[in-house]
């Protein structure tokens, strides 16, 4: 080393500071590599999976209105126990129920509420009713609950039975809703096949009883309201999208409210009028 150069000294004291400080960062450098690689200790909160009111845990949702309809049958033409039930969820947890007797009579019992899901089974709350006549358990659980195309399926543990309703087809104000009494109306000479009586409820569903070697039986299905006036009636077994048999055609009808004429052909180029009254 020449004269001419000097040499720069550190004092011991700045040194060992220099030193300390070249482990401090050694240090924090060692443990933010751990940390990268570890958990901190404490329990750790999954992501709660996304909740779509009315979806069940199968994938399908309830959200709609659902219909089923209950008579006992009555040789006097006239069922002493005639109702139509619906169910109706809506997609913010609100839900409704509803009993409508179609006698021209006959009481609305509404309860209103909100609905829960637990995996494929919902439990509607009923809150307020909208008479003192009328009363609902609650809550009221649909067990094991399954949806078709047009059919809400479950079983109701109160009755321990399975059920089906029907989805809503909403059907044009025009049609002829309510109970009607047709005197066997298109029967043979044998007094077979005939309407008895038909009940048409506001969701586009019907119950018809007939009769055949004097037992009498119900028969469902859908009816549509055309644009001319005319009314079609589809025979169903417990399933919307499967028709059974041929349909019933009606050409037109004509009511005042207190009678119901369905005027069809009979055949033969003629033309057929059945007339029933409201009950």
């Amino acid at each position: 080393m020449s004269e001419s150069q000097t040499v720069r000294t550190f004092p011991k004291s700045h040194i060992a500071k220099l030193a300390r400080a070249a482990v401090a960062a050694a240090l924090l450098a060692t443990l933010v590599l751990t940390l990268s690689a570890c958990e901190f200790f404490g329990k750790k909160e999954d992501d709660a999976p996304a909740v779509v009111p009315g979806v069940l845990e199968s994938g399908s949702s309830i959200v709609g209105s659902w219909s089923f309809n209950y008579a006992s049958t009555a040789d006097s033409r006239n069922p002493t126990t005639a109702y139509t039930e619906t169910l109706f969820f809506d997609p913010a947890y609100g839900a409704r129920i509803e009993l409508k007797d179609p006698h021209g009579n006959g009481i609305t019992c509404i309860g209103y509420g909100q609905y829960r899901i637990q995996g494929n089974d919902v439990f509607l709350y009923v809150q307020a009713v909208n008479s003192s006549m009328c009363g609902f358990n609650s809550p009221l659980r649909f067990s094991s609950v399954s949806v078709g195309a047009q059919s809400l399926t479950f079983t109701d543990t109160s009755l321990n039975a399975r059920l089906t309703y029907f989805a809503d087809r909403n059907v044009p104000s025009s049609a002829p809703t309510g109970l009607w009494d047709f005197h066997g109306a298109g029967a043979d000479s044998n007094g077979d096949g005939g309407f008895d009586w038909l009940m048409l409820d506001t969701h586009g569903y019907f119950v018809l009883q007939t009769r055949f070697s004097g037992t009498l039986y119900l028969l469902i299905g859908y009816y549509a309201v055309g644009a001319t006036g005319g009314i079609v009636f589809y025979f169903i077994d417990g399933d919307p999208t499967q028709v059974s048999g041929s349909a019933m055609i009606f050409s037109s009808f004509v009511t005042n409210g207190t009678q119901l004429d369905l005027i069809g052909s009979d055949g033969g180029g003629g033309t057929v009028t059945y007339s029933g009254e409201r009950l």
